[in-house]
């Protein structure tokens, strides 16, 4: 009876951190594909330790598609610092293991990277607030102007979560990217879908397939 009541008290209480927690930190799983083409898996993971932020991204491409030479495993991580309800990147690191490629990269103040960028949005948007625009972004290896633009109307979408009520977001960059992201007001705004167009003409997808909040994690109330 002791310990059934000790696990009640525990469940009420991570109840109660998880309602007065804005923005808590996860875990998410995104499947992914290009050019309409399943490529693989995203698996994105917010976290707070010691007043710092850091958020990791991973793509890890399926077997089948390895097996036509393309890259297997990218990994992104941008870490900083939270203030007043706003991410500020510190430090940036990007990786793809087949190409052998990583950058690290120093944030100066007023820069922000790709993954810091979307959890600006969010922020904006758990706060009821307009994402702000532009910004200077580095993404494709150089820093660019991107104008953030919230899309007026609902937009449901569907997922292996259920149908969702979404705030659906454009983001175009100076050098011609042009993304449109779907935030799920149902997950404090998590984003659970993506559409990316690049230059090139290439168009990736993503949506969301898992996803884990760490109620013991709060990156701000």
């Amino acid at each position: 009876m002791k310990k059934w009541g000790v696990a009640v008290l525990l469940s009420v209480c991570s109840a109660a951190a998880m309602a007065s927690c804005q923005l808590p930190a996860y875990n998410a799983v995104y499947g992914f594909s290009m050019n309409g083409k399943y490529l693989g898996s995203v698996h994105d993971s917010l976290s707070m330790t010691d007043g710092k932020y850091r958020f990791n991204s991973d793509v890890r491409i399926s077997v089948k598609v390895l097996l036509m030479h393309f890259t297997d495993f990218i990994t992104a991580t941008s870490v900083g610092i939270v203030r007043d309800h706003q991410f500020v990147p510190q430090h940036f690191v990007f990786s793809e293991r087949r190409k052998n490629q990583h950058i690290s990269r120093e944030l100066k103040a007023g820069n922000v990277d790709s993954q810091t960028a979307l959890l600006a949005i969010r922020a904006a948007l758990v706060n009821a607030k307009p994402p702000a625009t532009p910004v200077n972004v580095w993404l494709n290896k150089k820093l660019q102007k991107a104008r953030v633009q919230v899309v007026k109307g609902d937009s449901a979408v569907k997922t292996p979560l259920g149908r969702l009520a979404t705030t659906k977001v454009s983001f175009s960059t100076s050098d011609g990217t042009r993304a449109t992201y779907w935030f799920a007001k149902k997950y404090q705004y998590l984003l659970v879908k993506s559409s990316t167009r690049t230059p090139k003409g290439a168009v990736s997808m993503r949506t969301i397939d898992k996803y884990q909040p760490n109620a013991s994690q709060c990156v701000f109330n």
